[in-house]
């Protein structure tokens, strides 16, 4: 026993982004562990689908894989090559960011000799009858078509990449094909979606399991468990053992699919999995309670997108009413034991991190933060916030709920009241002149003529492809004119906080630019034909004016107004 070495984080070294392990090479087979960790996705089905007609065809043919760095290209084709290695009997393999013919040659160089069979020259392509397979980055991709030489030569190529759309922003491209032309994009392999209004990741939450679970194939529980029968059970054996548990493996994936969604993160899968390797094992330089997991989790800034997109949501960061009732009572409380047992609702965070009461004793005021860190992340239910009936309510826009639209329309009628509103039920008044005076416009006379893609998606339960707004159309009534104003989750958060009685000061209303730009424009182009409104603020005397409301337009300066009120 005395000679054993930790076997453990070696084994999860695998999971680094810097690991020689982390890069497959599309050429080879996967390692068992690879092979191990697989999880299917769509893509994949799409992949292999194509490879199978292709594999039919005689006459050569060029296939792009494309997607971002890290998004797993060369692995599907090593997975491929050990599965099924038949799709690529007769089939060359090149990967742009791992195989170049000299150190002179960069990855354009490579690329135009590679394609060589495929020149616009057709009796060029007779050198060769293989198929040939290019894992490509798309900004690779979008070099090589746009450089001068290699137009002149694979003009063909070049015009087949334009006309696929691919690098068009505002279309969803996974699959393309002309001719002998082929192209399988990860782009647009979304890899989390909502479901039953909950955003949801099959892929990840399957890939974590398979990291966590007990199985004679998981070389990482297998090293874990070699430690503990070894006597070994340091900070980072037991942040493994909370991983396994489901329920906090549950909270960790909400959290990470709100700051991929909030911060419009694309994670990659390598980047996921050295992620889970900075959640687990820490920095030896940390101070012991730091190095545990929720804090890894929550507390790391500069280290990726996504560590910083989590320390944003940091719990502990947060005030709620629950929070502060943990951290009141935990203060004044000496009974920490029980303290503890109350709040923490799962016994593997308790054993792993909160069973020595003499140096919580000690320590209070230090562990308030990862005391309310644990406790998120034990919670067996989390309590409802804006971000999930955000969520739930772009659903349901989906889908066609007309409950949760009206009562979304109704916010923003709320809102718009409470802030422009002073007090009256159906007017909003303009501000941007800054004096006593305000013109006020009748908001009856404009209304809800729709939602954009409401009823999109009638009668399904998940949702793979969505925009991440809402967008709601209103019109004056007899106009032709419609007025949109697109809901994004930071405009739904500040929507919700000022219906529950937040208010903000003008230089926080005004960063709010789509509801400030959307309620002007609305009040600019308020008919002539309807009476405006003056209110006095000081006096609260509001006057209906039948005048044109042009005549009281924002630049006319305010005197005029109040010879208007004299009369």
């Amino acid at each position: 026993m005395s000679n054993y070495v930790s076997q453990f984080i070696e084994s999860f070294s695998v999971l680094k982004i810097s690991s020689q392990d982390a890069v497959s090479n599309g050429n080879s087979e996967l390692s068992d562990d690879k092979n191990y960790f697989h999880v299917e996705r769509p893509i994949e089905i799409d992949l292999i689908e194509r490879l199978e007609k292709i594999k039919q065809l005689s006459k050569p043919q060029v296939l792009f894989l494309c997607g971002n760095v890290g998004d797993g290209k060369s692995h599907l084709l090593s997975y491929i090559k050990t599965n099924r290695p038949d799709l690529l009997e007769n089939t060359d393999i090149h990967n742009d960011a791992t195989e170049s013919f000299s150190p002179e040659e960069t990855a354009l160089d490579t690329l135009y000799n590679v394609l060589g069979r495929f020149k616009d020259d057709v009796d060029e392509r007779a050198n060769s009858k293989k198929h040939l397979i290019i894992a490509i980055n798309m900004g690779v991709l979008h070099k090589f078509i746009y450089d001068e030489k290699i137009r002149k030569d694979y003009r063909d190529i070049c015009n087949f990449v334009h006309e696929s759309d691919l690098f068009n922003e505002n279309k969803a491209v996974s699959g393309y094909h002309n001719q002998n032309k082929h192209i399988i994009s990860l782009l647009d392999n979304q890899l989390y979606t909502i479901k039953n209004g909950k955003l949801k990741s099959v892929f990840f939450e399957e890939l974590l399991l398979k990291i966590t679970q007990k199985s004679s194939n998981n070389s990482i529980r297998n090293a874990w468990e070699k430690d503990r029968e070894m006597g070994i059970n340091n900070i980072e054996h037991k942040n493994f053992q909370i991983l396994m548990d489901e329920s906090i493996r549950s909270n960790i994936m909400n959290s990470i699919l709100e700051a991929i969604f909030k911060e419009k993160i694309i994670l990659s899968v390598r980047s996921f999995l050295n992620f889970i390797h900075e959640i687990v094992i820490p920095d030896s330089l940390e101070i012991e309670e730091n190095k545990c997991l929720p804090q890894l989790l929550f507390n790391q800034l500069g280290k990726s997108e996504l560590l910083d997109a989590l320390y944003t949501l940091d719990p502990a960061k947060k005030r709620r009413r629950e929070y502060d009732e943990v951290l009141s009572n935990f203060i004044v409380d000496t009974n920490y034991t029980n303290m503890i047992q109350t709040y923490i609702e799962n016994e593997e965070m308790i054993n792993c991190y909160w069973k020595d009461e003499e140096k919580i004793q000690k320590n209070v005021a230090s562990l308030l933060g990862f005391l309310i860190r644990s406790v998120y992340l034990s919670k067996k239910e989390q309590e409802p916030t804006y971000f999930t009936d955000f969520i739930k309510t772009l659903f349901g826009s989906l889908t066609g709920n007309e409950q949760i639209a009206e009562k979304f329309i109704e916010l923003l009628k709320k809102v718009k009241l409470e802030l422009y509103g002073e007090g009256f039920k159906q007017f909003v008044f303009d501000y941007r002149q800054n004096t006593n005076y305000v013109i006020g416009f009748d908001i009856s006379h404009f209304t809800v003529t729709g939602i954009e893609q409401f009823n999109a998606y009638p009668n399904k339960i998940e949702l793979n492809k969505f925009n991440t707004s809402i967008k709601v159309v209103y019109e004056y009534e007899k106009s032709d004119d419609n007025y949109v104003i697109e809901i994004d989750y930071p405009l739904y958060e500040f929507l919700c906080k000022v219906k529950m009685g937040y208010r903000p000061n003008r230089k926080v209303q005004a960063e709010m630019t789509k509801f400030t730009g959307f309620i002007d424009k609305l009040m600019d182009n308020y008919p002539d034909d309807k009476n405006v409104y003056i209110l006095n603020r000081e006096t609260r005397y509001l006057m209906e004016i039948n005048e044109k409301k042009s005549l009281f337009s924002a630049t006319n300066n305010i005197p005029k107004l109040t010879a208007k009120e004299s009369q």
